[in-house]
């Protein structure tokens, strides 16, 4: 992983600083980091509208060299998003309205993707606001990069 921000750090700054050894605590630590930078910019505690462009953007800059299949609860919002196909659904209980979400569905009931390369913000089971941002769309196998560009409709 070598996922670039802006001032040229990466995750990887954080390999000395974790206690686990996985990129996804890279992730959350570099999140933690640039939320704690943006309220100290702000001077003032970050309102639901400022979470939510904040890490549209950082989701967008993280996605570039990433697999980012994200779930964050910050206590008033759920936010989601996957740039990996195929690995984040949801399926909406009508009788509670409660939103479940999985990496598989995990009945014969019908599941529905998360939509794909752009944050989703949910609360109360309802979709609040989508990512402005459109992430990479990641690929496990070098193999894969040869279709990134093709464009199928035309063949």
């Amino acid at each position: 992983m070598s996922s670039k921000r802006a001032s040229g750090a990466s995750i990887d700054d954080y390999k000395d600083t974790q206690l686990g050894g996985t990129d996804s605590e890279r992730v959350l630590l570099y999140l933690i980091d640039r939320i704690n930078q943006k309220r100290k910019e702000l001077g003032r505690r970050l309102e639901a509208e400022d979470r939510f462009t904040l890490l549209d953007e950082l989701i967008a800059e993280l996605s570039h060299s990433n697999k980012l299949n994200l779930l964050i609860w910050d206590g008033e919002y759920l936010y989601a998003h996957t740039n990996y196909a195929d690995t984040l659904f949801t399926r909406k209980i009508t009788v509670s309205g409660s939103l479940l979400i999985a990496t598989k569905p995990i009945d014969n009931l019908k599941w529905e993707h998360v939509p794909f390369l752009q944050l989703q913000v949910y609360k109360d089971g309802e979709t609040v606001w989508q990512g402005r941002h459109k992430s990479d769309q990641f690929f496990d196998h070098e193999k894969n990069w040869e279709y990134r560009n093709i464009d199928f409709a035309s063949l």
